[in-house]
């Protein structure tokens, strides 16, 4: 009701993970909004990281590399071919896509899920097994 009341509404529309050297591997998500209102205030937005039954992380922008307990944010995208955003640069509005990533020194799996949680309440969950790009 609260999406609704605020015409805010996200979505995880893509979830993958990358090995990027030795035990690293970079997860990747893309995130939707797919409401009617622009989100300005995206360094605002918490991620809760669930690795199987351990207790979730709270993740905070930052630099999403490993030991950090950070996501980061890349970039802006009007769709999932990378054309950059047009309208109201570094603002999430209706429509684009905001690109991110996480770093873990294990291989994600099945038990991998995350919540994006936009500063007033909006929410975006996983709801299928990651899978490794190729």
């Amino acid at each position: 009701m609260q999406e609704e009341r605020l015409g805010t509404s996200i979505k995880v529309a893509n979830y993958h993970y990358d090995i990027i050297a030795g035990p690293i591997y970079e997860i990747h998500f893309r995130v939707l909004n797919n409401g009617n209102q622009v989100i300005s205030n995206i360094n605002k937005t918490e991620v809760f990281f669930y690795h199987g039954s351990d207790t979730p992380k709270l993740l905070t922008i930052g630099s999403g590399t490993v030991g950090t307990n950070t996501w980061e944010w890349i970039e802006l995208n009007n769709d999932t071919a990378g054309h950059n955003e047009k309208i109201n640069p570094k603002q999430w509005d209706p429509g684009e896509y905001l690109f991110c990533e996480i770093q873990v020194d294990y291989v994600p799996s099945g038990v991998d899920l995350l919540d994006v949680i936009l500063a007033n309440g909006g929410k975006a969950s996983t709801t299928t097994a990651i899978y490794r790009e190729t």
